[in-house]
């Protein structure tokens, strides 16, 4: 007749479980540990590289995300890099910069490819006022930029009516068009009178306007965009990546 365990005996073999099982797990999470400080060290050398190849005035944040690093060090290949750069300059623009690219492979020499990138760049409403903007003959130059609750890009204009200069908020949705950044005009708040109107109504004052947008490197586009709180967002995407700079024999390690 088999014997039954009492509970005495049955605690004591869950104690050595427990006992033989804690330094399993104490090595798990050294292992996980001494993974996460060699990643982080591994961001700042990526981080420093990519001021260096990008021409950066300070090193962007950079992380390889929570996937095993080590491993994907051995290998080569990174599955995903993620680059926050507070402020890049390009042109006549100044933005924020937040990118994720995937399938990133750094050289010994220095060069950084990725298979592919999305980013997502903020551009502050008040450098749209002093971009070159295009429209019709008739349209008056925007007094400021911004956005409404429903995601709507807002433009504060001064154009003539009824015997005057009376000062108007146009409401667009702005999108990528062949590269160029397209606002089109969809309604008109006209705080003199008190009314919205459809912005067909104002004819040419109220007419598509274009801003040229910075040359991307090759590889990228530009996508969408999108008015939010912080500014305008550009979406860029790209794939077979090379920051500039990258493989060109610049001394960037």
């Amino acid at each position: 007749m088999a014997r039954i365990p009492t509970h005495t005996q049955g605690v004591a073999v869950q104690r050595k479980w427990i006992i033989a099982g804690a330094p399993v797990v104490l090595l798990l999470g050294l292992g996980f540990t001494a993974d996460r400080v060699v990643a982080d060290r591994a961001a700042d050398r990526l981080a420093q590289r990519l001021q260096c190849t990008a021409g950066l005035s300070e090193p962007p944040e950079a992380d390889f995300g929570l996937g095993p690093f080590l491993i994907q060090s051995a290998r080569g290949t990174f599955h995903t890099v993620h680059v926050r750069v507070p402020q890049v300059t390009v042109g006549r623009f100044s933005a924020a910069v937040d990118a994720t690219a995937h399938d990133v492979r750094l050289s010994g020499s220095g060069g950084i490819s990725a298979g592919s990138v999305v980013a997502d760049v903020t551009l502050p409403y008040a450098q749209l006022g002093t971009a070159a903007a295009h429209g019709s003959a008739g349209a008056t130059s925007p007094a400021g930029y911004g956005a409404d609750d429903a995601g709507r890009l807002t433009v504060q204009m001064q154009i003539p009516l009824l015997g005057g200069s009376r000062q108007v908020t146009v409401y667009a949705d702005p999108e990528i068009v062949d590269g160029v950044l397209r606002i089109d005009p969809e309604e008109v708040e006209i705080p003199f009178l008190g009314i919205r109107l459809p912005a067909s109504r104002l004819g040419d004052k109220a007419q598509s306007r274009t801003v040229d947008l910075p040359t991307l490197p090759a590889g990228l586009v530009y996508e969408g965009a999108a008015a939010t709180a912080d500014g305008l967002r550009l979406t860029i995407t790209g794939n077979d990546v090379r920051p500039a700079g990258s493989g060109s024999g610049k001394a960037c390690r």
